[in-house]
């Protein structure tokens, strides 16, 4: 993880990482634009899906080897460009939600930009963030905070 300028965020999600087994909890990663927020939710999701729990990836293991080839069935990023994610959208999220780990012990999904959600999109996803099953980290990344429901910052974590 030596991508992680924040010495605090850096101890916090290595903690996570060799503590894989007893995490459970949804994501914000939020802040100012190019600050490397998608690269470091990246390397932290590498770091959940590798079966070596190795910090930053064994770069050996199966897992390892879908994720760099992008292909890992345990994990989705969907990276929204367009200027506003509306629920049709996101219907490949519920889908990666419904099933169990393949390869690994969890499943990753991130949603970078999840400013751009509209508020139908984000009510749906809010159920998923309530209860989120324990083999599923979420990760919602974004440079606006306050553009997100009440209810969605409220049931995550933020970094």
């Amino acid at each position: 993880m030596d991508l992680l300028i924040n010495p605090i965020v850096k101890n916090f999600l290595t903690t996570k990482i060799e503590n894989n087994n007893d995490w459970n909890q949804s994501l914000l990663f939020w802040g100012e634009p190019d600050l490397g927020k998608l690269t470091t939710a990246k390397l932290f999701a590498k770091s959940l899906l590798c079966m070596q729990n190795k910090i930053g990836g064994c770069d050996q293991c199966e897992s390892c080897n879908f994720f760099d080839n992008q292909w890992h069935p345990d994990y989705l990023i969907i990276d929204f460009q367009g200027d506003t994610i509306k629920v049709n959208d996101t219907l490949p999220i519920f889908d990666f939600l419904l099933y169990k780990p393949q390869i690994s012990k969890k499943r990753v999904l991130i949603i970078n930009n999840c400013e751009k959600l509209n508020i139908e999109t984000q009510s749906s996803l809010l159920k998923t963030l309530e209860e989120p099953k324990n083999n599923t980290i979420i990760i919602l990344i974004t440079t606006n905070p306050q553009k997100l429901l009440k209810t969605i910052n409220s049931r995550l974590l933020s970094i």
